[in-house]
């Protein structure tokens, strides 16, 4: 009896254990997410009670990225063979290039990809990959989703009443930020008030805000949603009308960029895509098209071998491309750069059937939270920016894409219990 006693109270230490572990990695895999929104909100608040800012990064950065890489360490522990497919093959490619690439080496050795790749990115997918209480990570998200908003809709209120402490430098990447949760509201089935708030309050900061790139993820979403709302039958037609609206809004976007222009001028707006409207030039590609022109040359000279993992760095930099961000802006060119046609095309073909595979089937929460990234940081943005490299979203999505295909088309009955937790699905 006595060994049964010790037994129970052992099972229940370890439970306890697990259950904070998942705490903190849900809590590390958010804020690293949502990192630079947080670190602006603390830096801001600090220097509006006037206490010196200069270490709030830092102090940041220790809550998210530190709790995030020690639990990325503790992951290794619970790895199965699967789950080692992507950081195996990424880590081959890190130091096969660092020994065969010797021009990339100070790109790898950098502070971007080590911090960003092995520091973040590894970290990220391990920690995303291992969790077993997948619904507790999507509760976490969806309370970070609310907080972000809240505050991005506080700091772009305080920007326009152009209070001095308010930082909005970094637009870019908090307007990217904002785009998670944005696409998490609008995938949704059944929201409360505050949620929709969130998703409205979301779309008028970006775009009174943001960056242009965001807007792609929000249009692909909402196609998303109107097509997977018709049956086979339909499918057709909702394209024909889609593709109708997309011809009418062509033919009259100069009618709807002045009113968008009279109004945020009216309202004394000055964002990014209201000065690219202003300065007519919205659909320009922002200097991408020269960089776009390099990386073709540089995929024709290293067209079998690659270039290795951050080539596109090296090259793009040795052709004479002047500006800053020399990365190629399209993950598709990136890998094509890296790896050459070959492996590149492989790994291309590779992601866009994994995609498909996790679009086709009743979704698990695995795959709720991977369609969240995909249309956000995790795919959609590395189509006009960023780097696979470095994004952690990139590696969120991917751990939730190898375990949505696992459990929807490999292992259903076998993981629909993991370690005393129920998986709560939400089937269409």
């Amino acid at each position: 009896c006595w060994k049964v006693g010790i037994k129970r109270k052992y099972m229940r230490y370890r439970i306890k254990v697990k259950d904070i572990v998942e705490v903190l990695k849900c809590n590390a895999i958010c804020a690293t997410l949502f990192f630079t929104t947080l670190n602006t909100f603390v830096f801001s608040m600090l220097s509006l009670i006037g206490i010196n800012a200069e270490y709030s990064t830092e102090v940041v950065a220790l809550f998210s990225y530190g709790i995030l890489f020690l639990m990325g360490l503790y992951s290794v522990f619970y790895l199965k063979p699967y789950m080692l497919i992507i950081p195996l093959f990424m880590l081959i490619m890190y130091f096969s290039s660092f020994i065969f690439f010797t021009q990339n080496r100070p790109f790898l050795l950098g502070n971007e990809i080590l911090l960003g790749f092995l520091g973040l990115g590894l970290p990220a997918f391990l920690s995303s990959v291992t969790l077993d209480n997948i619904d507790k990570l999507e509760k976490y998200l969806h309370k970070y989703c609310i907080t972000v908003v809240f505050i991005q809709t506080f700091l772009s209120i305080a920007s326009h009443l152009s209070m001095p402490w308010c930082d909005r430098s970094n637009y870019m990447e908090i307007s990217y930020q904002l785009l998670v949760p944005i696409i998490y509201f609008l995938l949704l089935e059944k929201g409360t008030v505050i949620d929709k708030f969130c998703l409205i309050a979301g779309i008028i900061i970006v775009i009174i805000d943001g960056a242009r790139g965001p807007l792609v993820g929000i249009i692909l979403c909402i196609g998303y949603r109107i097509i997977s709302r018709f049956s086979k039958e339909k499918i057709a037609l909702s394209m024909f009308l889609g593709m109708l609206g997309i011809i009418i809004l062509i033919a009259n976007y100069q009618t709807i960029f002045t009113w968008i222009l009279n109004t945020a001028n009216h309202f004394g707006f000055k964002g990014n895509l209201i000065r690219h409207i202003e300065w007519g030039d919205v659909f320009s590609p922002s200097g991408r098209d020269e960089l776009f022109s390099l990386a073709v040359t540089v995929i024709n000279k290293f067209m079998f071998t690659g270039s290795g993992m951050a080539g596109d760095r090296y090259w793009l930099n040795a052709l004479g491309y002047g500006k800053t961000g020399a990365y190629t802006h399209n993950i598709f060119g990136e890998l094509l750069i890296d790896y050459g046609i070959i492996l590149g095309t492989i790994l291309i073909l590779f992601l866009c059937i994994m995609i498909y595979l996790c679009f086709i089937k009743r979704e698990s929460m695995y795959l709720k939270i991977f369609k969240i990234l995909f249309f956000s940081l995790g795919f959609s943005r590395l189509l006009l920016s960023s780097s696979y490299i470095i994004e952690v979203g990139f590696y969120v999505m991917m751990a939730m894409m190898i375990r949505g295909i696992k459990f929807r088309y490999i292992g259903e009955k076998n993981e629909e219990h993991i370690n005393n937790y129920t998986l709560v699905l939400s089937d269409k």
